[in-house]
């Protein structure tokens, strides 16, 4: 659900002071490299992507070291110079074509893949994701969206079996909440 939305708006992060014991933790739990990288506050502080723990893994191994050090010196840190970050009041009141060519701008410049979107006060609101942005301009067409470009999801129950049914349905009703 998560890959058709051009902007993830609850993107998982990890502590700046995380281990790569940690990291491979996350990594293993959600089934995805790249995590946004935030300090005590909640605000960016970078990113750490698998081309780090890649680059970690060979610094180790090249030492002939094996310790669980901090990913700090690994990471890729966010700054005001490089501007691979935008502000939520940015894109506030863009259309989504809009957006897409700001941020389609953004990482071409600047060659990077995700795109955080931080508060004025440094903290993180979404990531837009170059992979997002394609399969978001492929898949539009087949795809059921609501206002916000999340995915609508249906569910349906048979004819037979009035049991089974109401169970379902209770079942249904306490998922949506």
């Amino acid at each position: 659900k998560r890959y058709i939305q051009y902007i993830i708006n609850d993107p998982y992060t990890i502590d700046i002071n995380a281990t790569f014991e940690d990291y491979l933790n996350l990594v293993k739990k959600y089934n995805i490299w790249s995590f946004l990288v935030i300090n005590d506050k909640k605000e960016l502080i970078g990113i750490i992507t698998k081309r780090d723990y890649d680059y970690w893994n060979s610094f180790i191994n090249l030492n002939n070291n094996i310790d669980n050090s901090s990913i700090i010196d690994f990471i890729s840190y966010f700054s005001e110079e490089s501007k691979t970050y935008i502000y939520d009041y940015e894109i506030k009141d863009k259309s989504i074509d809009q957006i897409m060519k700001y941020v389609l701008n953004i990482i071409l410049q600047y060659k990077v893949e995700k795109i955080p979107i931080i508060t004025s006060e440094g903290t993180i609101k979404g990531l837009i994701t170059y992979k997002n942005i394609y399969n978001y301009l492929n898949y539009i067409h087949t795809a059921s969206l609501d206002d916000t470009g999340r995915l609508n999801v249906g569910a349906s129950i048979g004819i037979k079996n009035e049991t089974e049914n109401l169970e379902r349905i209770d079942k249904l009703v306490e998922e949506i909440g």
